[in-house]
């Protein structure tokens, strides 16, 4: 585990003990269960809401190829997909033009029809730039 994901568990773990013995003064033995996990999973929601305002919102999306598409409104996800998350630090999303793309950290990389990606632009000081080869 690295250091990060250790200090957000160790962040949600204490919050939900914080809370507990709130709860656990004043209802007992259920308190301290309800107070632990409220405490742990409003923690867990306020880390989610945070990592999706940041891919969202406050790093904005790459035009496309077509150059149409600017906004996160102008791409879709997968039906079922947190905002396009496939797994940790990776999302894909297809532009309203039909083009594919993967963000993976500060890059958004082109899916190519055979499947295989290439770098198409890297978020660097506020702004997309290219980041061809």
């Amino acid at each position: 585990m690295t250091l990060p994901r250790l200090l957000v568990t160790t962040l949600w773990i204490a919050t939900g003990a914080v809370l507990s013995s709130v709860f656990g003064k004043n209802w007992g033995a259920v308190g301290y269960v309800i107070g632990f996990l409220l405490g742990a999973c409003g923690a867990f929601l306020l880390t989610w809401l945070i990592v999706l305002t940041q891919n969202l919102l406050l790093k904005p999306f790459p035009e496309c190829r077509n150059g149409k598409c600017r906004t996160y409104r102008d791409y879709t996800w997968r039906r079922g997909s947190i905002y396009g998350r496939e797994k940790g630090g990776v999302f894909r999303y297809r532009c309203k033009c039909g083009g594919e793309y993967i963000r993976k950290g500060n890059r958004f990389l082109q899916v190519l029809t055979d499947g295989n990606t290439r770098p198409y632009k890297k978020y660097e000081g506020k702004k997309w730039v290219n980041d061809a080869p």
